[in-house]
């Protein structure tokens, strides 16, 4: 069975994607740097390091949240929950329902 992705993991799917391109980006521009000023002799420049900082920052952030509400859903009166109880009633209901016939 192929069940459809909710929305919240797409967007924590999203974020994190997100948010590594971020962190490759500001690696990639800080060594980069790094190599230049040797060669030239100038101080190194770590204002991508603010990009980094704020893409981790909104990382576990997002993390957090998501976890938060994937535990609230998954526990005993959760919508997960309820909706798994419901299934498995009507699983029961259906084959009593075919073992009478």
């Amino acid at each position: 069975m192929n069940k459809k992705q909710t929305t919240s993991k797409k967007l924590i799917v999203f974020l994190f994607i997100n948010c590594v391109i971020i962190e490759l980006f500001s690696m990639a521009m800080i060594a980069l740097n790094v190599i230049f000023s040797k060669s030239t002799g100038y101080t190194p420049d770590f204002s991508p390091l603010n990009a980094l900082i704020g893409a981790i920052v909104a990382e576990v952030v997002g993390f957090g949240i998501y976890a938060a509400k994937s535990a609230l859903e998954n526990r005993e009166g959760g919508v997960t929950y309820l909706n798994a109880v419901y299934d498995l009633e009507n699983q029961n209901n259906e084959s009593e329902e075919t073992d009478h016939d």
